[in-house]
């Protein structure tokens, strides 16, 4: 790597850094990051619900067409190559991979920046049996959060839209959310019994909150289902006296 290169990768990481630092004052409009489908870099996993393609977000390769791929699971195999992989419907849940070979697209020289395109990739797909579409520009809390008050008693109110496989029973108490934020301990669970399972339709998702968090700062509530983030709630305004 030159001079030139070392100082452009230098002021890239500084502008990174500020970038980060500035998204994690949550200072925008109540709005939602779709974490199903985005790859977990330190397993090589991506999580997406069933009846759902592949995206370019989700595969996190910036030069696909320089791959041939295949996607196999339990009576599933299917090839291609290029961006032919985000046309592939998975339809039925369960485990999968994916192996990505390098087709001779591009040429790979180590006086050039590296990318390791002629590197084989395999991604672990998961494909989860229900899908939730969380309606968070409806949110609401039965109480106002006030900073360093415990917030039990108070309910986080979710309109969604659920869609379960067949013959899938699903516990209710798989969901969960859990906040983030400076000084935010804050968690809910669905008020509903532990014998609740999921239904296809509309459902208001009431979840009990515990926990405090300080006054004048932003929080976010993050969604999981089965230990696994599938979306993210920002609440819009900083939290009150």
């Amino acid at each position: 790597m030159n001079f030139n290169s070392k100082i452009f990768s230098f002021l890239f990481i500084i502008n990174t850094i500020n970038y980060i630092s500035a998204k994690d004052t949550f200072q925008s409009v109540s709005q939602s990051r779709f974490i199903i489908g985005t790859t977990d870099v330190s397993h090589n996993t991506i999580y997406i619900y069933f009846n759902q393609s592949l995206t370019v977000e989700k595969i996190s390769i910036s030069k696909i067409n320089d791959y041939n791929w295949s996607i196999t699971g339990e009576d599933f195999s299917v090839f291609g190559k290029g961006d032919e992989i985000f046309d592939v419907l998975i339809q039925k849940p369960g485990n999968y991979s994916i192996i990505l070979t390098p087709n001779g697209a591009s040429q790979h020289t180590h006086d050039e920046e590296c990318n390791h395109s002629n590197q084989i990739k395999t991604i672990d797909l998961v494909v989860l049996p229900i899908s939730f579409n969380l309606n968070f520009d409806k949110a609401t809390f039965t109480q106002t959060i006030h900073g360093g008050v415990d917030v039990s008693g108070t309910q986080l109110i979710i309109p969604s839209k659920i869609s379960v496989f067949p013959e899938t029973a699903i516990l209710c108490n798989e969901l969960k959310v859990i906040s983030s934020g400076v000084n935010a301990s804050i968690s809910g669970r669905l008020i509903e019994d532990a014998s609740c399972t999921f239904v296809s339709g509309s459902k208001s998702l009431n979840f009990n909150l515990s926990g405090s968090a300080d006054a004048d700062t932003y929080i976010m509530f993050d969604v999981f289902f089965n230990n696994i983030l599938i979306d993210t709630y920002y609440l819009p305004t900083k939290i009150s006296h």
